[in-house]
């Protein structure tokens, strides 16, 4: 089998560059070389070849919807996009994938963050459920959001969510489990308790 040997430059979090030498069979390099000169470097079949690849960090981050980077120098958060187009029907809460996976790497070091709503949306009638994104999770970041005016359309590359970073506070406390949370997400750390009571037992007003 043919193959071909490119070289990936990426950013290191301290400063300087590394190489990563893959080797790649030269039939899908072609492939990959005919999208490009059929659709444009910086078209959408292009974007998903290079994530299949190599991932998305061989992109921009202006290439890529499903990137991190705060809006302005003085951002706390950063903006978080639909990776699908999705219509919520219903009332009911709906979970929105976001391509984004965890953890979140600021400084070489992996953070936790809380997930919240932007203003914009909740003007639009979309409202997020908010959430926290612990610092060991590595699986897909998902947004959990709601309409009380159904039904609404959300696209694909629109921007729901804010991720705030929080540093692990709560690293010298031992932990109830052993393992990492890994790509466990809802319900991963024990089951949710509702306290229930009968209607007809309730005085009445």
């Amino acid at each position: 089998m043919d193959v071909a040997c490119p070289v990936i430059f990426s950013q290191l979090a301290g400063g300087g560059l590394q190489a990563t030498i893959t080797a790649l069979d030269w039939k899908l390099l072609s492939q990959l070389w005919s999208t490009v000169s059929q659709f444009g470097v910086t078209s959408e079949p292009t974007k998903q070849m290079l994530d299949y690849i190599w991932g998305t960090q061989v992109l921009l981050p202006a290439d890529s919807t499903a990137s991190l980077q705060p809006a302005t120098a003085g951002s706390l958060g950063m903006d978080v996009a639909s990776s699908v187009a999705v219509t919520l029907m219903t009332t009911q809460p709906e979970k929105v994938p976001t391509g984004i996976k965890g953890p979140i790497i600021i400084d070489g070091q992996p953070m936790g963050a809380l997930l919240l709503g932007r203003s914009l949306a909740a003007m639009m009638g979309l409202f997020v459920l908010p959430g926290v994104r612990d610092a060991d999770f590595t699986g897909e970041i998902c947004v959990m959001v709601y309409t009380p005016f159904p039904p609404i359309q959300i696209e694909k590359g629109q921007r729901i969510a804010q991720l705030v970073p929080l540093e692990q506070m709560t690293k010298s406390l031992p932990p109830r489990q052993s393992q990492l949370r890994g790509e466990r997400g809802f319900g991963s750390t024990g089951g949710l308790t509702l306290l229930t009571m009968n209607l007809n037992d309730r005085n009445g007003l």
